[in-house]
């Protein structure tokens, strides 16, 4: 009786939302499955923000809106529904900034149906396997977005990352691999939309 009387509590309003893919989610094997423990523990007590957690089944069944984001961020998504698509294309071209941390995303459909083409065209460019990346580094380009971040980080040495990425015509960089390929890319959308790809796996690389 004492919870129900509390009074509910004035939480202060996210930065942004973190989306997780439900299929993806159920699909994980035992040992992975606290990527998202270290996902909030990076990002909350680590880093300082707040931010809610959100998935895909909410946004298809539209218990929440994604337009009440200025920045959603995608976590882990090789399995994702083709009718969020849509959703992220309206949202980016009303403004929204989509980052996605896994360059697997629309790998395939619930229904096992190869989707890659999906990401393409939302984040203008496709991945490309490399053989190792042991040596590799990580480094930031000059590009504004950065807000001069790039010039204070030391390039990180990387270990997880099994991609590079080809961008489109028209699409930015805004981070290399030390041997030159593409890491991380920007597209642009009406009203400054940005959808961010990253080509290493953020949920590993920093577990």
């Amino acid at each position: 009786k004492m919870v129900q009387d509390m009074p509910i509590l004035k939480f202060p309003k996210e930065d942004f939302a973190f989306l997780l893919s439900s299929d993806t989610v159920l699909s994980k094997r035992w040992n992975h499955m606290d990527e998202e423990e270290n996902l909030f523990s990076l990002l909350g007590p680590a880093a300082g923000t707040w931010f809610r957690f959100i998935s895909d089944t909410q946004l298809l069944y539209k218990t929440i809106n994604i337009n009440d984001w200025k920045v959603v961020v995608i976590a882990k998504a090789h399995i994702l529904d083709a009718r969020l698509a849509p959703i992220f294309k309206d949202y980016l071209q009303k403004g929204g900034t989509l980052i996605c941390l896994d360059p697997e995303i629309y790998t395939y459909g619930p229904d096992a149906t190869n989707l890659e083409f999906l990401a393409k065209d939302l984040f203008g460019a496709e991945k490309v396997a490399i053989n190792s990346s042991a040596n590799l580094r990580l480094k930031l380009t000059n590009h504004p977005v950065w807000n001069g971040f790039s010039k204070k980080v030391s390039p990180a040495i990387l270990g997880s990352a099994k991609y590079k990425l080809i961008p489109a015509k028209g699409t930015q960089v805004l981070a290399n691999f030390s041997d030159g390929t593409t890491a991380i890319t920007m597209k642009m959308y009406p009203n400054n939309g940005k959808a961010i790809l990253v080509s290493i796996p953020a949920l590993r690389a920093f577990a």
